[in-house]
């Protein structure tokens, strides 16, 4: 009983802060104080799990400098200038989906590609009227197979290594479950996009492509930091790496070619870009808050770190899933528990990391006596807990999210199609496996 307090006590604490519109870091440091005032006397050891995580915060710092550093630069408004020109706006959603879906992939993070391909492919849709929930939640859903899917992203070689499967025997797996879904989202987002009257309410097309050639350097030749972003990513260099590429390829430009002082970028990277010309409707397209403004969302992973880490060292997270868990429960059982754990857990501990490792470890003995394949089990994870990440405004995922592009996962998530339809897929595999006399290695 004093386990299930504990947690719908921190579900509350943060529940209260989305209604009421306080900063969540508020409903985090309550949520934790809750737990430690419960389990008073346990000791925590709660440093070296932030510690961990030293990489991410310097990710999170540079998404939001990267952000101005295009914006700096021109690359996002010359992305808005030549889709203006060249694109109809009833493909812009199932454009960005499918584009974000295969720079994701190379880059291996799906934060970083809404930050960078992600923002400048969102301000063209912006630019013809389609509202932003929808641009954002297209982008989401793209960006968001490479947290599952790419060779190079840190939580599929989390779900490798903590199954003990190989890439190329889980991605065979995969495909079975991601390529019918995406085939559906693509068709949603077209749908979606004809729906929509675009072009209703906007500045009218000529006089934004006006506004843009008098005001800012738009070029071709500006696509080459993004495929230079690429590039690395195909090289395989790491996430940091690629992000500082971008900040400083954005950063250079924004001086040598639109002109901008070394002080006022480094400025605009650090407490974040306003647009410069005046212009009410650019200034409402082209804004970022820089490094600066990602500073609260590091606070609030923190927080959310540091909750998950009592939560486990109390004991809570463990005891409760040994309830969940029975040795009786046959191969179909035991897989679609896994799934529901992983999203529980990814729901409850705001971390994706969570929602992998907890479930794989809780169910390995189990799956070893029922015979189920180490690829059934990561695929599950992948196609649950870590899919779902971004769809809540309280998960590290939502936040970046949010700083990055002014949208709110209550906005966006309920047109992240991709992310709804990919857990479902779990009652696809079970209804196949139970038809099937439970055939462990499902295809």
């Amino acid at each position: 009983m004093k386990d299930l307090i504990a947690v719908f006590g921190a579900i509350l604490a943060i529940g209260a802060a989305i209604l009421l519109n306080v900063s969540l870091l508020v409903g985090f440091v309550a949520a934790i104080l809750w737990v430690a005032a419960l389990f008073y006397g346990t000791k925590f050891s709660l440093w070296p799990e932030v510690k961990k995580y030293v990489q991410l915060y310097g990710i999170i710092l540079l998404i939001g400098a990267s952000v101005s550093a295009w914006l700096i630069s021109g690359i996002v408004q010359t992305f808005t200038y030549y889709g203006i020109r060249f694109l109809h706006p009833s493909f812009i959603l199932p454009l960005i989906f499918l584009m974000t879906a295969v720079v994701g992939y190379f880059m291996g993070t799906a934060v970083g590609t809404i930050s960078t391909l992600g923002i400048a492919v969102i301000g063209v849709g912006v630019a013809f009227g389609i509202p932003a929930p929808y641009l954002v939640a297209a982008a989401v859903s793209g960006a968001f197979i490479s947290d599952k899917l790419s060779p190079l992203s840190g939580l599929l070689n989390l779900t490798i290594a903590t199954s003990g499967s190989s890439y190329k025997a889980l991605v065979k797996k995969m495909l079975a479950t991601i390529l019918p879904v995406v085939g559906i989202t693509t068709v949603l987002y077209g749908l979606l996009g004809f729906t929509i009257n675009a072009r209703t309410g906007v500045v009218n097309e000529r006089g934004l492509i006006a506004l843009l050639e008098t005001h800012y350097v738009v070029h071709p030749l500006l696509f080459l930091v993004p495929v230079g972003i690429v590039i690395l990513a195909l090289m395989g260099r790491p996430t940091l790496q690629i992000l500082l590429a971008g900040v400083a390829g954005g950063g250079l430009i924004g001086i040598t070619v639109a002109g901008h002082d070394l002080l006022w970028v480094l400025n605009a990277i650090i407490f974040g870009y306003q647009d410069p010309t005046g212009v009410r409707q650019l200034q409402g397209l082209f804004r970022s808050g820089g490094v600066v403004g990602m500073v609260e969302v590091l606070f609030i992973v923190m927080a959310a770190i540091v909750l998950a880490a009592c939560l486990e060292q109390s004991g809570v997270t463990t005891r409760l899933i040994q309830r969940y868990i029975k040795p009786q429960d046959k191969a179909s059982t035991l897989v679609a528990k896994t799934g529901i754990l992983s999203m529980v857990l990814t729901i409850l501990t705001c971390d994706q990391t969570v929602g992998i490792v907890m479930p794989l470890k809780s169910v390995e003995a189990h799956a070893k006596d029922k015979g189920l394949s180490p690829e059934v089990l990561a695929r599950t994870v992948s196609d649950t807990g870590t899919i779902i990440a971004p769809l809540m405004p309280w998960n590290v995922n939502g936040l970046i999210i949010l700083s990055v592009t002014g949208i709110s996962a209550v906005a966006y998530a309920p047109y992240a199609f991709l992310c709804w339809l990919m857990p479902l897929t779990l009652v696809a595999v079970v209804a196949k496996m139970n038809r099937t006399q439970e055939v462990p290695d499902y295809v």
